[in-house]
């Protein structure tokens, strides 16, 4: 008669645990993933606008008034 022993100790650990921790270190490394990337995109078109020539939008432009009357007839 051969008997099947029950795995102890880690490898016993990892068969009732594993799954569960699988499932949160998967969602915490697409989660990481994903917000690398969008930094990656906003690195990347700050570059864009540099090579292009295209300067970072400052308060002073935004707050600039033009006059009207200096475009029309």
């Amino acid at each position: 008669m051969t008997g099947t022993a029950t795995p102890t100790g880690f490898v016993g650990w990892v068969l009732n645990y594993g799954q569960i921790v699988a499932f949160f270190a998967q969602l915490i490394y697409w989660t990481v993933l994903s917000v690398v990337s969008v930094y990656a995109v906003m690195l990347f078109k700050r570059l864009v606008d540099l090579k292009a020539g295209i300067g970072p939008k400052t308060k002073d432009a935004e707050k600039k008034a033009v006059a009207v009357e200096d475009f029309t007839d």
